[in-house]
């Protein structure tokens, strides 16, 4: 399959570059208005710059290939099951818990918080930017090209992880990379065990959601993770347990009822070891 896909490390540090190169050309005007233009001009700036980002990216690199992304994850006839919606739901919330020690005791740089704040508080723009823009174009980017052409090349280990370790990167804020690089490995491993961007934009939706919701509370938007919230080493550490549990075994169920997307020597089960 002949495509401009990143399938190797080289392409795929060429991308970081096309992705940066992007981003300083498109945000230049966001960084001038910032001088000229209050808040509400400056939500719709960010909305706007996303939006040409991505489209940008998604043009550049499919141009050629429209149907390798768009056909099969997205006219899939086979419907998913409603309890196959939920435990993907379910297991998205306890990887968020899982993943809130990051928060509350690495007390990593957050470079980006108050841009996000100000999303949060113009609330059509910032739900459309966050919910909605940012799981389709993300997952279309980072799982339906870059993890689609990473496993043309490398083991399916190795391909998640690199694929997780660019979309961490590329948010550019330390606190945002580590959770986005750990539910990456989440979505990566949905996306090639099922080959549907639904079920990965479904999990990257959820995740967006319930952090845009909360964050309209003043409690949760005033505090760095649920640790700060509950102010009680018990409850907090029993929940985290239950999390990790609950995660372990929703994955558990997900490993054997989701439809492979390779033959069967192929398949990668609830292990991200990173050999051949």
């Amino acid at each position: 399959m002949q495509n401009r896909f990143p399938k190797t490390i080289n392409q795929l540090g060429l991308f970081l570059l096309i992705y940066i190169g992007f981003s300083v050309i498109i945000a230049l005007p966001f960084i001038i208005s910032t001088y000229l233009s209050d808040s509400q001009q400056n939500s719709w700036l960010i909305a706007i710059t996303s939006l040409f980002l991505n489209s940008a990216l998604i043009i550049y690199y499919c141009r050629s290939d429209w149907k390798t992304v768009f056909t099969a994850p997205f006219t899939d006839q086979r419907k998913t099951p409603v309890s196959m919606i939920l435990v993907i739901t379910i297991t998205t919330l306890f990887s968020i818990i899982t993943c809130d020690p990051i928060g509350a005791f690495l007390h990593l740089p957050d470079y980006s918080g108050e841009a996000i704040k100000e999303m949060i508080n113009s609330p059509v723009i910032g739900f459309l930017t966050i919910c909605i823009m940012a799981p389709l174009f993300e997952e279309i980017i980072f799982r339906g090209i870059i993890l689609k052409g990473l496993l043309q090349n490398y083991s399916p280990g190795k391909a998640i992880f690199y694929s997780a370790f660019v979309f961490g990167l590329i948010h550019f804020n330390p606190i945002q990379s580590v959770g986005a690089f750990l539910i990456g490995l989440l979505m990566g491993w949905l996306y090639y065990r099922s080959n549907d961007l639904r079920l990965t934009i479904l999990v990257h939706f959820t995740n967006n959601s319930l952090s845009f919701f909360l964050s309209k509370f003043t409690l949760f938007r005033e505090s760095d993770s649920f640790y700060d919230i509950l102010n009680n080493n018990t409850i907090y550490f029993s929940a985290l347990a239950v999390s990790l549990l609950g995660l372990f075994i929703c994955i558990q169920y997900l490993n054997k009822k989701l439809p492979p997307s390779l033959p069967e020597k192929h398949l990668l089960n609830v292990d991200f070891e990173l050999t051949d």
